[in-house]
């Protein structure tokens, strides 16, 4: 079977109901190292009688009664029985004599039943096989029942008994042993032996000779003891128990004893109070149930594992009992999970819960065969998210083959999600190798190697990976349906490990040559550089506005505000620090990376520009390059304002008074308004930006003009109220602190609190505690919820309903997932006064979503009836419709709606949908208000989810808001393009003509514009490649295009530049011809005013993808491309990544586009175009003569720099 004995996978459950075997002790069955050591219970259950009826069948056999005997009445009374026959053998006959009555009326009253079948006897047979296959069997019943057993099973049937028991480990070490002797059994021609019946017996046997005392000793040295059919009580087994556990601390070497008994009250301590690890049923017929089960197990392993883990992944994951769950773990771990799960092939969405399971392991080559029959769908792709540990580049290479054979028959969005993920688990390493790893290349770097190698390997240590994790959201029936990658995913980029920077830093001492230095920053800032361009293709960061690495990053010199962020934060604090020795070392050197920063495209760069500014190596007229350069939007929007206010106080002095007037000038005309959202309050905002520049600058002591200052006087004319934060916060835009969150100090000053006085002397002791320290009612809801939810109910039938005690206990997860408790807190949300109500709505709103509370089936629609007739009105606020989405998400009312959505059956036929969801539905529809729009705008978000679920109530509710008549129809838009799917043809046609109209909207922001805009492209190349047929023509999705913006139209071309980089090389030219070509021609806006640099760059995506089409793909797109805006641009940057085709096939047209997109720059100022100008030379080399070749040469910064 292909397992390892001895590595503990932990439990297994072959019954539901039952106890769980430890899997220590069914692998000691697997392997033949156990014995059941059985008493009277097994055998009770076919007629035989327990040693208490024994006794009484035995006195009426006789003819005799205990009761006028003292000491035969005494011992009975004690359950000691066998002093009892040892006293009624010695009054009636000479004790042992082979004639005794006692024993021939015991023998008489064991005799085994005619004809019968023994299946818990068999069960034990098997189990009880030694390594060889022969059965082992110790009891201490004087019946012959596992020999009949055995006969039955056609196996040996030795049989020995008392002093003649073989000796335990030798070579005739099997067989049926009778340890207190055996009574005769003619059929299977078995002699009587002496029996240990009455304490003599016992006396002998355990204590003078003590023969049977050292058996067990042995026994219990070579194999591990299962008892089944005594009970801990069991007087008459005193001796036998006693002796089982005597030893055992002073020989260690002794296996285990475990017990299977059922449960009674205290049994389980009397069995460990004698060494005994006891297994407890509930009932006699559940442990022998278990007996047969196992047996089955060990008898036919693989069998029974494949049988089993079949049934139970023939169903779906959500259906599975725990039971199941459990039961498929140990069996799958104990087997050969591979395969046992391929046999099986359940479906992909038993990936999370075998993954939660532990039965998959990390880059199980099986796992891409699995994944690949599923690549389709793209529940597949956030179940794989979901459990990405488990995925390496063993499964990234298998997949990624079939990726290739099945990828043109793939949406465009799930093949980029699986190459995403195919390049995560590329770099899903485990473990470290010779060449990489932290705690490898330390020792190298402490012994002064800044080899170029090293240098390489502590560059990629620090630079930031693509990193892939799982979306939260809820889950629903339709993944299929899912239009973006970012609907599947979340996509981050992280270093692989989690280096301290410090250590960084220390390996690479300060006494490290300025050429190594200078080869380290120049190294990081290149590998910095691509993933930037990684992260801005991919869409997690941006050059206009806020983006990943504005989080990353809070500052770029060391600071508190850095602690606890990883991302772009070590390769960037390591640039820095390091360029700071460089300046010390070597400042010319240092300076060539201060007007390579400033130049770039990436405001992260410009960042690092600020920083190395602020050093006092680099002159005063580079720092005015530097702020001159800086966009004017990043003076006051992004987190370099932290860079800007340092180097701003450092060196101002250092400028002359010309260019500290010329700074203040830019200071005084704020940001540029164009960088703030339609329909927002522009002119505050820019106030705000300045007000809070100034203020900081005035504070820190730089004298402004007074042009300056009167400008801040009437900024704080006009807004009154505003003032700066701590000085310590100067230039940051968001600042976290740790509160450190002192929960009770001193739990024990409440512990003897009363339940009706703790509610109140906790929030006392909360209010009158030093700032910081008031967490003791909050420690209380979270330590002891049970204890919190006593109080307040004792609190509440005393008329006080304290919202703020009862906040603290719905937040806690412990009390939720209390069924009992959780039931509580639901029933007392419903007593709760309406007066006050309005003050825990919120709360109980978040308490009603919570997957335990849904399951409450009749308080859940009580709760969300009280929730929506008492809601406090929403109030009005100046939150544009644009951004009514997300307080929806977020307000009692939206999470009502949520628990609709959560509740919605799969069909309107259902009959929960017409007896509890319609109704509500409406109520929220026809809500007045606020409240109202909100709920709307909620369920306006998951319109394809309802559509699919209810389209007939959709089609009359919620499909008419969308009507640009109707006065929701902003805020239900600008929430629709947070949906996970555009929805079907049928839906499309419904909303097709306000969806259109939507582009000539004014109001609407222009991030909506551009989410819709990527709808138009993903419909209108479903439609071409045959894969939809939405009703939208080219004409159509043209008009629409030629009322956006240029992002609008650079969000456009990405998503055709990612269609044509899904095809493979020998696909190129018939993707373009017959899915991109045709789309980009019939949509792409000619209109001049559209027109711009910002879409050039995917432009030069597209045809870097265009492989052999790039002939007729240069021919569409070059009208439109024009010059990129920055000043030293990213065109030939990207082109000089393309394929030699594109060069070879049409090396003119190469040019063509190279010019277009460099247009006129600085001479010597364009990274890599030199390279590219090479490439074409070398394809064309009579090209290199002509004039436009030439003109580029000029603008060409020479390599190395």
């Amino acid at each position: 079977m292909g397992r390892n004995v001895g590595e503990g996978w932990g439990i297994v459950r072959f019954i539901e109901g039952t106890p769980d075997i430890p899997d220590e002790l069914v692998d000691e069955t697997l392997s033949g190292n156990v014995v059941f050591l059985c008493g009277a219970g097994i055998s009770r259950r076919v007629g035989l009688p327990l040693f208490k009826e024994l006794t009484e069948l035995i006195y009426t056999e006789l003819g005799e009664t205990y009761e006028d005997d003292p000491p035969e009445k005494e011992s009975f009374e004690k359950r000691e029985y066998d002093r009892t026959l040892r006293a009624l053998e010695k009054r009636l006959r000479r004790p042992g004599s082979a004639t005794s009555p006692v024993r021939i009326a015991c023998a008489a009253k064991l005799q085994v039943p005619a004809g019968g079948i023994f299946p818990d006897h068999e069960a034990v047979v098997v189990l009880s096989r030694d390594r060889e296959g022969h059965s082992r069997v110790l009891t201490t019943n004087f019946d012959t029942l596992f020999e009949r057993a055995a006969v039955r099973r056609t196996e040996e049937r030795a049989s020995e008994a008392m002093k003649a028991l073989p000796k335990p480990g030798g070579p005739r070490d099997f067989g049926i042993h009778h340890l207190h002797g055996r009574l005769a059994d003619p059929e299977l021609d078995l002699a009587e032996s002496d029996l240990i019946l009455t304490s003599a017996d016992f006396g002998d046997a355990y204590l003078r000779d003590g023969w049977a005392s050292r058996y067990l000793e042995d026994r219990m040295r070579t194999a591990t003891l299962v008892l089944v059919g005594y009970g801990a009580e069991d007087v008459a087994l005193r001796l036998l128990l006693e002796t089982l556990d005597v030893d055992r601390e002073r020989f260690p070497d002794l296996n285990k004893v475990y017990a299977l008994d059922r449960s009674s009250d205290g049994s389980a301590s009397h069995w460990r109070a004698k060494g005994v690890i006891p297994l407890e049923f509930a009932s006699h017929d559940a442990l022998y149930a278990t007996l047969s089960a196992w047996a089955r197990y060990v008898e036919h392993p693989s069998d029974f594992e494949r049988t089993r883990v079949n049934e139970i992944l023939a169903g779906s994951p959500g259906e599975a009992a725990e039971f199941e769950r459990a039961q498929l773990r140990s069996l799958t771990r104990r087997g050969n999970a591979a395969a046992l799960l391929v046999e099986a092939n359940p479906s992909l969405a038993w990936l999370p819960a075998l993954g939660e399971l532990q039965l998959v392991r990390f880059d199980d080559r099986w796992l891409a065969a699995w994944v690949g029959k599923n690549l389709h769908d793209p529940r597949a792709v956030s179940e794989v998210v979901a459990r990405l540990a488990l995925f390496g580049p063993g499964v990234a290479d298998t997949l990624s083959y079939s990726l290739n054979r099945s990828g043109d028959a793939l949406a465009p969005f799930l093949k980029q999600s699986w190459m995403l993920l195919i390049r995560h688990m590329r770099n899903n390493e485990r473990g470290l190798t010779p060449a990489s790893g932290w705690y490898d290349l330390l020792p190298a770097l402490e012994h002064g190697d800044r080899s170029a190698e090293t240098v390489s390997r502590l560059t990629q240590l620090l630079k930031p990976e693509l990193k892939i994790e799982r979306r939260f959201r809820r889950e629903d029936d339709k993944p299929e349906e899912a239009t973006s990658v970012h609907d599947l995913m979340r996509v981050d980029y992280e270093p692989e490990e989690n280096i301290g920077i410090d250590e960084v830093l220390s390996a690479w001492s300060g006494d490290t040559p300025p050429e190594a230095d200078f080869q380290l920053v120049t190294a990081l800032s290149h590998a910095l550089d691509n993933t930037l361009d990684d992260a801005l293709d991919i869409g997690v960061e941006s050059n206009r506005g806020s983006g990943l690495t504005d989080f990353d990053v809070a500052s770029v010199g060391d600071h508190a505000q850095n602690r606890y962020r990883r991302g772009f934060l070590p390769i960037v604090r390591t640039i820095a620090e390091i360029w700071t020795r460089l300046a010390d070392k070597d400042p010319a050197r240092a300076r060539e990376f201060v007007t390579a920063w400033i130049s770039s495209q990436h405001k992260l760069n410009h960042r690092l520009a600020l920083f190395a500014a602020g050093n006092p190596t680099v002159p005063a007229d580079m720092v005015k390059k530097v702020l001159t350069t800086l966009p004017s939007a990043e003076l006051f929007l992004t987190a370099g304002t932290v860079e800007l206010y340092r180097l701003l106080v450092n060196r101002w002095n250092d400028l002359s008074a010309e260019w500290r007037d010329a700074v203040e000038a830019r200071i005084r005309s704020g940001p540029p308004g164009d960088w703030f959202r339609e329909g927002a309050d522009v002119d505050r905002y820019i106030d705000r930006s300045r007000f809070d520049l100034i203020g900081n600058l005035l504070r820190a002591g730089i004298d402004l003009s007074a042009e300056t200052r009167d400008l801040q006087e009437a900024i704080l004319q006009r807004w009154p109220e505003w003032q700066l934060r701590p000085e310590a916060q100067s230039g940051f835009h968001s600042w976290h602190e740790s509160s450190a969150e002192r929960l009770l100090s001193q739990p024990e000053k409440l512990k003897d609190i009363p339940d009706q006085e703790l509610v109140e002397v906790a929030l006392k002791e909360d209010a009158e505690a030093d700032f910081g320290d008031g967490q003791n009612w909050r420690s209380i809801c979270e330590r002891e919820p049970d204890r919190a939810l006593r109080a307040l109910i004792v609190d509440a039938e005393m008329g006080r309903w304290r919202a703020n005690a009862w906040r603290q206990l719905l937040l806690s997860a412990a009390i939720a997932a209390d069924p009992i408790a959780a039931e509580q807190v639901s029933s007392r949300l419903l007593q709760w006064p309406d007066a006050s109500f309005s003050e825990i709505a919120s709360y109980a709103a978040e308490w009603l979503g919570k997957p335990e509370i849904l399951a409450q089936e009749e308080l859940r629609w009580l709760l969300w009836d009280r929730l929506c007739r008492v809601l406090p009105e929403e109030e009005g606020d100046d939150i544009p419709d644009s951004e009514l989405f997300q307080k929806a998400l977020n307000v009692p009312i939206g999470k009502l709606a949520e628990v609709l959505l959560q509740l919605m059956p799969s069909s309107e036929s259902d009959p929960l949908f017409a007896k509890e969801i319609v109704a509500r539905l409406d109520a929220l529809i026809e809500m007045p208000g606020r409240g109202g729009l909100l709920a709307r705008t909620r369920l306006a978000a998951e319109l394809s989810f309802m559509f699919d679920r209810a389209p007939e109530w959709t089609t009359a509710r919620l499909v008419p808001l969308f009507a640009w008549d109707a006065q929701d129809a902003p805020a239900v838009w600008a929430a629709r393009q947070y949906s996970r799917f555009i929805g079907g043809a049928r839906l499309f046609a419904l909303t097709k003509e306000p969806f259109l109209r939507l582009f000539r909207r004014v109001e609407v922001p222009d991030e909506v514009i551009r989410t819709f805009a990527g709808w138009l492209i993903s419909i209108l190349l479903a439609n071409q490649t045959g894969d939809a047929e939405y009703d939208l023509s080219f004409v159509e999705a043209r008009v629409a295009l030629r009322r956006t913006r240029p992002e609008a139209l650079r969000s456009v071309a990405h998503d055709l530049a990612e269609e044509m980089e899904r095809a493979k090389p020998d696909q190129k030219l018939a993707r373009w011809r017959n899915v991109v070509g045709p789309v980009f021609r019939g949509i792409w806006p000619q209109d001049v005013d559209l027109l711009s640099g910002t879409v050039t760059f995917k432009f030069l995506q597209i045809l870097r993808a265009t492989g052999e089409a790039f002939p007729e793909a240069a021919d569409a797109i070059l009208p439109f491309i024009v010059p990129e805006e920055k000043e030293q641009g990213n065109a030939a940057y990207s082109i000089a990544k393309a394929d030699e085709v594109l060069f070879t096939s049409a090396p003119a047209k190469m040019l063509d586009v190279v010019s277009a997109a460099v247009g006129k720059k600085p001479a010597g100022s364009v990274f890599d175009l030199q390279k590219v100008l090479d490439r074409i030379a070398a394809a064309e080399p009579k090209l290199a003569d002509g004039r436009k070749f030439q003109s580029l040469v000029q603008m060409a910064r020479p390599r190395g720099l």
